[in-house]
């Protein structure tokens, strides 16, 4: 449970020591979207996010985070998905498109996790919108 400001900090951190070819941006879920606004912070360091790659030669991953009974996502996924950059729509993933309680099996008890179903299924947008993350590494 991390939020982007604090993940920027890594990440930057992270590029002192070399330039991957790509870096997947997950964060979100702990940036909570308020009266129909993409939350701030979130915002800023995704932001940021996006100069360093795009300084440092990184295709950035985005990210769609899916929305759940008391976290509602839809400006952030608005915002990623209006961008020139690719991205994993995890929201689309487990139906939190369509309904807050995702697909059946796939929202565990706690109402904000992926129960086993869940996770299969957002591995499987994984695979599906950035599948280079199956081929074998240079390094």
């Amino acid at each position: 449970g991390m939020p982007a400001e604090a993940a920027i900090e890594e990440f930057r951190r992270f590029v002192d020591y070399g330039a991957p070819e790509f870096v997947v941006w997950t964060l979100g879920m702990n940036n909570m979207d308020k009266d129909g606004k993409v939350n701030e912070k979130y915002l800023e360091s995704t932001e940021e996010f996006i100069r360093i790659c795009n300084e440092r030669g990184i295709t950035p991953i985005l990210s769609t985070i899916p929305n759940v009974p008391e976290r509602d996502n839809k400006p952030k996924n608005e915002w990623v998905r209006s961008q020139p950059y690719r991205y994993i729509d995890f929201n689309r993933a487990v139906g939190a498109d369509k309904d807050v309680n995702w697909y059946p099996e796939m929202l565990s008890a706690d109402r904000v996790h992926p129960a086993a179903k869940g996770a299969e299924a957002l591995y499987m947008q994984v695979l599906t919108d950035f599948p280079e993350v199956m081929q074998k590494s240079n390094v």
